[in-house]
């Protein structure tokens, strides 16, 4: 493949990046995250640190080079009990930033977020992470916002500097190799943050939509089937899950449907 073909093929990818952001970036009633954009570049994503759920998971590729039980880490030890406790630093280096920083074609140093860290919230039972689709970068990347102490050492702490580097994430490094969508991101995210980790990073509450009034309900399950929808038909270790899931809030989305379409024959004049 000629570079300008792998050049085309890159610019498309980085442009379903940024619609899969987009996407998925108004979609309400996971159980384990919360997402909010921020542009069209940043999607927020609040992971709940220690929810309540089965102490059962999944095969995942994430920061370390072949595929790991998530469950085998340790992630008792350390200051902050239920801190993930990853065999290689979290953070990329200086080094690496720039490195990568040079392939993509750009210049200066390191890989800081578009963001300031000054507006990050602080600890309320989630760790918030910035995921950024900069052009500039060429690739997404991953910032911490709050809670670093669980994923920065001591020592790095201490470096400002460290708070802005992205975390080293097997599915924002592998993006360009591999078919890796902005889902594989946050499931990987789910799998760093989590203790217990969830089977089914994807989980939806169905009882959130109860606070909706029932137009506004449909219309928010039907935007949250369309992403299961694209997750489930992906070869991924959570599928059978996510398709579960699915079959849930479809069941639900068609009750509202239902009841909407009554409503309206209800108070149509005839």
């Amino acid at each position: 493949m000629s570079l300008i073909n792998v050049g085309k093929t890159l610019e498309s990818k980085f442009q379903q990046l940024l619609n899969d952001i987009a996407n998925i970036g108004s979609v309400t009633g996971f159980k384990y995250f919360t997402l909010q954009l921020n542009g069209n570049e940043e999607l927020l994503c609040s992971v709940l640190d220690n929810p309540v759920t089965a102490n059962s998971c999944y095969q995942f590729e994430c920061y370390s080079n072949t595929s790991t039980d998530a469950c085998s880490e340790d992630t008792t030890a350390g200051d902050n009990k239920g801190s993930p406790k990853p065999n290689r630093p979290l953070l990329l280096s200086q080094m690496s930033q720039n490195s990568l920083l040079k392939e993509s074609g750009s210049i200066g140093s390191g890989l800081p977020p578009a963001s300031p860290t000054e507006s990050s919230p602080s600890n309320d039972g989630n760790t918030q992470f910035l995921i950024g689709a900069y052009p500039r970068y060429g690739r997404p990347y991953v910032w911490v916002r709050n809670n670093h102490g669980r994923f920065i050492t001591d020592s790095d702490f201490k470096n400002e500097t460290n708070k802005n580097s992205p975390l080293r994430l097997r599915s924002s490094l592998q993006w360009h190799k591999r078919d890796i969508r902005i889902w594989d991101i946050i499931a990987e995210l789910v799998a760093i943050s989590c203790r217990p980790i969830p089977r089914n990073p994807f989980a939806i509450d169905i009882d959130y939509y109860d606070n909706f009034a029932l137009v506004e309900s449909t219309l928010a399950t039907g935007a949250a089937i369309r992403t299961l929808q694209e997750i489930a038909s992906s070869s991924r270790p959570y599928n059978d899950e996510v398709w579960d899931t699915l079959q849930q809030l479809t069941k639900r989305h068609f009750e509202n449907l239902e009841a909407v379409v009554g409503n309206w024959y209800t108070n149509v004049p005839h």
